[in-house]
């Protein structure tokens, strides 16, 4: 009896050791068809639309998922090469088809918008984000094909200079009807500019505010050319800005000033500098506390102290500050359950 239960188990696992590897076999077949099949897809895809040849030297299976799960779809992303430069095309790869999309003309599109903001405008740093890939063919010089291009997909455009007025700008017209998001950003200075180029992102502009001169949202029609300004508010020396104050209201008050003798659990490795009381106005707070003068070669740090509506310490802390121009500058959440104690710290 134990001998045929034995034989019997055995019989099972290895039925089901063979499935999962057959299992796994068929998976890995499927996988290599899809790939060989999108390569020449590829190809093909891209002498038709461009008349060139390419080699395929890459390819992967793209991912898609539902609720549940991810799991390999019906289209591969091919990397091909022509000459020295590498492109990407998304095409199928269950059936033999040309109908595809790809990066081939981005840069070339992209560097279109940029001379034609070259055209009024001489030195800027820009940001340009493509979503996606192309499929219709954009011919040069054609207003008309770049317009076709451009509406495939979304785009966003930020472009920072140095003093720039951004009433009349005649790019504007063509940028606010094709471009899915585009921003234009002048600071007061070119240090400004070059450390925010290499520090900062457009997410994060906000912290650069006090020395944003001036930008303009072009957008069509919801935002339609909309010249902006940072509502920046003043605390003694102290520089603050509510982002969502069109959201929850400008609160009465927001900060106190209040004495050293409230962080009494800092560390004396630092040297106190000023501290605030942050009141309990249900946004996100953005502050700028002046650097002194005399202490410009220092390491700056915050304390800060969060407490609940018992106005009972949760949580202290110190972290080094982001430094912006002059300023010591970081952002806050202040929620309506909570006060914060903040202070600025040297070392």
């Amino acid at each position: 009896m134990k001998k045929a239960v034995v034989c019997f188990v055995t019989i099972i696992v290895s039925l089901i050791v063979g499935l999962v590897i057959y299992d796994n076999h068929m998976k890995k077949r499927i996988y290599n068809e899809k790939i060989a099949l999108g390569k020449q897809n590829a190809c093909a895809y891209m002498h038709k639309k461009y008349g060139i040849d390419v080699e395929a030297v890459n390819a992967d299976v793209i991912m898609e998922d539902d609720i549940f799960s991810t799991f390999e779809g019906d289209n591969v992303d091919v990397t091909v090469r022509e000459g020295e430069k590498e492109y990407h095309v998304e095409i199928s790869g269950v059936e033999e088809s040309t109908d595809g999309c790809d990066d081939y003309q981005a840069k070339k599109i992209e560097n279109v918008l940029i001379n034609m903001i070259k055209a009024d405008m001489k030195d800027f740093e820009y940001d340009f984000y493509t979503y996606g890939m192309y499929r219709q063919l954009y011919r040069m010089g054609d207003t008309d094909s770049l317009k076709k291009v451009l509406s495939e997909q979304s785009e966003s455009l930020y472009v920072y200079c140095v003093n720039n007025d951004f009433e009349e700008v005649p790019a504007f017209d063509f940028l606010r009807r094709n471009i899915t998001e585009c921003e234009f950003y002048s600071f007061s200075s070119q240090e400004i500019l070059d450390d925010f180029i290499k520090n900062g992102s457009s997410s994060f502009i906000d912290a650069y505010a006090p020395y944003i001169t001036g930008y303009r949202v072009v957008d069509f029609p919801k935002r339609d050319n909309e010249c902006r300004t940072f509502e920046i508010a003043k605390y003694n020396d102290l520089l603050y800005y509510l982002p969502y104050e069109s959201i929850y209201g400008k609160p009465e008050k927001v900060f106190s000033e209040i004495s050293e003798s409230a962080f009494d659990w800092v560390n004396g490795e630092y040297e106190f500098l000023s501290a605030y009381s942050l009141e309990e106005c249900g946004q996100n707070v953005n502050m700028w506390i002046p650097i002194p003068d005399d202490k410009a070669d220092k390491e700056f740090y915050f304390a800060f102290e969060y407490y609940d509506k018992y106005q009972k310490c949760n949580i202290r802390e110190t972290e080094k500050c982001q430094i912006i121009g002059d300023y010591a500058f970081n952002e806050f959440w202040d929620s309506s359950n909570s006060n914060m104690k903040i202070a600025l710290l040297c070392k």
